[in-house]
């Protein structure tokens, strides 16, 4: 058992990650902080940091300090990015850091801060071939990553808080501060010759400036889901929220919904790099990410304590087992109904066409199932629906982990979802709606087959006829309870397949 603390000291704000890595080798956050420190503030003129902004993230890594020793932290890593690497007078601040926390801070440079970025992304998402685009407030990285792999990575010495003072005074937008501001971008980033060979690729945001992006649109398109990472838009929509927050005056930005008083402040000039970046790539979308730097300082640690590779090789399948380690869920137990329902899958697959999505959908339903046991047995499947879109599972789009979740919530013979599902109506259509009954209904069989959990079903044939899927299953126990409780699911099945089951033990 290890708790792991890290520590992102930016331009604006700095933030604390406290994670408890358990004695299964499950990890999960305990604590996080934040607090706004704008220790750029002003640098601009001299490229020193000023004396009030220094005691200001003083004060904030104090109290981070004490927040790490409340929780027995074992281990802290503590990284500077822009403002520190870029500052004259950095040493006098290292060294303020050093005598009020004992943390020896390390500045990373832009390179190492588009790298650990491109760890915690590639870690907790499901994406092959792609442009990373983190917006800080004295910087902003891009990275190339290409199979998985990063290819090209640079930092460019122009941020949120930079470009705003440089050219907003005040928070406002002027046309003339915004040419300007769009011709100094457009200085540094005509300088990244190989972003043109990743045109059209999928470009992941990271930092304050596109969360709040994304939270003004998940706002008004009405969406469910609280979690922004993974959160998607097209190219289109993106630029015309860009024109929207150019709009507004500062205190219509600071009432926005998904804008806090202090990113209002900054944003202005943190949409410029968005905008300039956009029109050149011509990105085919655009994915939010809410893990970055610090998410990647931890894996990194993490993943070399275990001796194993700093980039998962599947996203969805590493999320998952972590998260069933973390729910004490019984691994036996779900590879048995992994054998049972890849048995009706494979059944029904040509008839229903059913395809290797619908397969990793059930997949990860089944490890999901009855994580709300947890919570309480009694109405336990609705838990696991709640819990499935409130537990940070990765490596599946918004629109899938709704429907995961549905799955999981629906495997009782008695199944009656309490939360309202018009809420989440967006992200599943007539056809997807059928295909979730009909794959929920596989999990209910396997389900009551293995109701003892312990796998004495040894055996299942499964043969489809015009009117009827016919079951025979085998087993050296007794097998009463499994065969009464499978039958009741038949209403289930009838309904999601216009076909009768019939169930019958094994001579």
């Amino acid at each position: 058992m290890k708790r792991i603390g890290i520590v992102d000291l930016g331009s604006n704000s700095v933030r604390m990650s406290i994670i408890w890595v358990e004695h299964d080798h499950s990890y999960h956050m305990i604590e996080q902080a934040k607090s706004i420190v704008r220790l750029s503030e002003g640098m601009s003129e001299d490229a020193n940091l000023s004396t009030k902004a220094m005691e200001r993230t003083k004060s904030a890594l104090g109290m981070f300090k004490k927040l790490a020793s409340v929780h027995q932290v074992d281990e802290v890593r503590a990284v500077a990015t822009a403002a520190v690497r870029q500052a004259n007078n950095r040493d006098a601040f290292l060294q303020l850091v050093k005598e009020e926390t004992d943390w020896e801070l390390e500045v990373i440079s832009g390179e190492d801060e588009a790298y650990y970025d491109y760890l915690g992304v590639a870690n907790t998402m499901d994406l092959k071939n792609f442009v990373l685009m983190d917006i800080g407030g004295g910087s902003t990285e891009l990275a190339w990553v290409e199979n998985r792999k990063i290819k090209k990575a640079v930092s460019l010495p122009l941020g949120a808080v930079l470009l705003t003072e440089s050219h907003f005074p005040g928070s406002q937008v002027s046309q003339k501060g915004l040419k300007a501001a769009r011709a100094m971008f457009d200085q540094v980033l005509d300088q990244v010759d190989w972003l043109k060979e990743a045109k059209s690729l999928p470009l992941v945001g990271l930092g304050g400036t596109w969360r709040s992006i994304g939270k003004l649109d998940r706002a008004a398109t009405r969406n469910s889901i609280q979690r922004i990472h993974g959160y998607a838009m097209d190219r289109k929509t993106t630029l015309e929220w860009l024109d929207v927050l150019w709009g507004m005056s500062l205190k219509d930005r600071a009432k926005a919904k998904g804008i806090s008083a202090s990113r209002a402040e900054v944003i202005v000039g943190g949409i410029v790099p968005i905008e300039r970046v956009l029109k050149k790539m011509k990105p085919n979308q655009v994915v939010i990410s809410a893990n970055g730097v610090r998410e990647g300082l931890f894996y990194e640690s993490y993943f070399k304590m275990l001796g194993k590779p700093l980039v998962v090789e599947n996203v969805l399948d590493h999320s998952l087992a972590n998260t069933v380690k973390r729910y004490h869920e019984e691994d036996h137990h779900l590879i048995h109904l992994d054998q049972l329902t890849s048995t009706l899958f494979d059944t029904l697959k040509k008839e229903y066409h059913f395809t290797e999505k619908d397969r990793r959908l059930l997949y990860a339903a089944i490890r999901l199932h009855d994580i709300g046991m947890r919570v309480d047995y009694f109405n336990h499947q609705d838990h696991s629906f709640y819990l499935t879109l409130n537990t940070n599972i990765y490596g599946l789009s918004h629109r899938e982990l709704v429907q995961v979740a549905w799955i999981a919530g629906s495997h009782r013979v008695d199944r009656k979802l309490h939360q309202n599902m018009r809420l989440y109506a967006g992200y599943i259509n007539d056809e997807e709606k059928q295909r979730i009954f009909q794959l929920s209904a596989l999990l209910m069989i396997a389900e009551q087959l293995d109701r003892a959990e312990d796998g004495r079903v040894t055996s299942l044939q499964a043969d489809l006829t015009d009117r009827s899927l016919n079951l025979l299953v085998g087993s050296q126990e007794p097998i009463d309870l499994e065969l009464d409780s499978a039958k009741r699911a038949a209403a289930v099945f009838r309904k999601a397949y216009r076909r009768t089951l019939i169930i019958k033990e094994q001579a």
